[in-house]
């Protein structure tokens, strides 16, 4: 089994000496090897105006667009990513207009996420939708803030983790 981390400091190149990262593991037992984690966001750009007590950025994404095919999914757990402007975060999912939740976060912090894992799979066809809310408060700010890597810049992104069917 093949394992890939990845880390993202920043430290504003204020740091030194050598990197002391230590990561402590252990497999969870009865989960799949087959499942699989997909990053997915709005597909419409993200711009956080300045000064916002409540703004919400959503759109629809797709699980077509990472598979390609028109195969069913089990969607088996989901994590949700903001920032640190990020107070709540909701992902659903969409079938013929009637939304299923998979997570509702209604007050989202940085410094404690994790992922859930469903009691009870969800399945999903690609071409359904999965709408991805996310809620800033941006009363702090003094201009736009953008999607990007760093913790002052902005994200809204889940990771779904599925199966085949």
């Amino acid at each position: 089994m093949l394992l890939i981390f990845q880390v993202r400091y920043h430290n504003e190149g204020t740091a030194t000496g050598a990197d002391r990262t230590q990561i402590k593991m252990k497999l969870a037992e009865g989960v799949p090897f087959e499942v699989t984690p997909s990053f997915l966001a709005p597909t419409k750009l993200l711009s956080i105006p300045p000064q916002k007590e409540r703004f919400v950025h959503e759109g629809p994404a797709s699980l077509r667009t990472i598979f390609g095919d028109n195969k069913p999914r089990r969607i088996v757990g989901v994590r949700a990513h903001m920032h640190k402007l990020g107070v709540e975060m909701k992902v659903s999912v969409n079938r013929g207009g009637k939304d299923a939740c998979l997570v509702d976060i209604p007050q989202y912090d940085f410094d404690w996420q994790t992922s859930y894992f469903l009691i009870k799979p969800v399945d999903i066809m690609t071409q359904d939708t999965i709408n991805i809310p996310c809620v800033y408060n941006s009363t702090s700010e003094k201009k736009a803030v953008y999607w990007g890597e760093d913790t002052e810049d902005e994200m809204c992104l889940t990771t779904i983790y599925s199966m085949p069917r």
